[in-house]
């Protein structure tokens, strides 16, 4: 037959039934001894501490378990005849073991990750905004270069520019003077002399409107104007 499960009903006093459970444990009698931890309700108790204890560091769940592994550790003191002196404070003790090599061995490392995750994201976003505003930057240069690109001179040097301002918006690293001559139809010579000629002409008109040129125009082969 089965043992009977004690009636701890009329026993009001949470201290004296945690008592009854550390007598039972001594006993040997995990069974007893689940049943008045029971109604004492100290395991509650036992679980609302650790949580404060450990706050966000552990989930609820975790705390659960850890209470959990701490009865079952005790049951199993019972069982081997363990004697326990302070049932409330070994069990307390036991959570808090438990609760403490989860935060080692797995949240502490959680968070490190997290934590990095947090913070390469963070790096990314300043470099997607930095990339905006660059690009932004960029584009608002070459609209003000083609507007000043009238005022610097005509014919041939306007189609100089021209063609080194498409070749900045086509983000072009770099563009010989000779590729130049043969859009336009001049000389490698005549192209580099009017590269240079329009760009101190269009710094000039910049300068003078206090603003910034475009500093990223493709590389040319030009010598500079004498």
């Amino acid at each position: 037959m089965g043992t009977s499960k004690t009636d701890y009903s009329g026993i009001n006093d949470a201290a004296q039934l945690l008592e009854r459970a550390q007598e039972a444990v001594n006993r040997s009698d995990p069974v007893r001894m689940l049943e008045a931890l029971t109604a004492s309700r100290y395991l509650d108790g036992l679980r609302r501490r650790l949580q404060v204890q450990w706050g966000s560091s552990l989930p609820p769940t975790e705390v659960d378990e850890c209470v959990a592994q701490a009865v079952d550790a005790a049951c199993a003191a019972a069982f081997k005849s363990r004697r326990i002196s302070s049932l409330g404070s070994w069990l307390w003790k036991a959570a808090d073991n438990t609760a403490n090599d989860k935060w080692k061995h797995d949240y502490s490392h959680r968070r490190e990750i997290d934590s990095a995750v947090l913070e390469a994201a963070g790096d990314s976003l300043e470099g997607e905004e930095r990339r905006s505003l660059a690009e932004a930057h960029r584009r608002e240069a070459i609209r003000i270069a083609r507007r000043l690109l009238p005022r610097i001179g005509q014919g041939q040097v306007i189609l100089v520019m021209e063609v080194l301002i498409d070749a900045a918006e086509n983000r072009l690293p770099d563009l010989p003077a000779s590729a130049i001559a043969e859009q336009v139809g001049i000389t490698d010579h005549a192209a580099r002399t009017l590269v240079s000629r329009g760009l101190k002409r269009l710094r000039r008109l910049a300068e003078e409107e206090g603003i910034e040129l475009l500093t990223d125009l493709p590389q040319t082969d030009t010598d500079g104007e004498r």
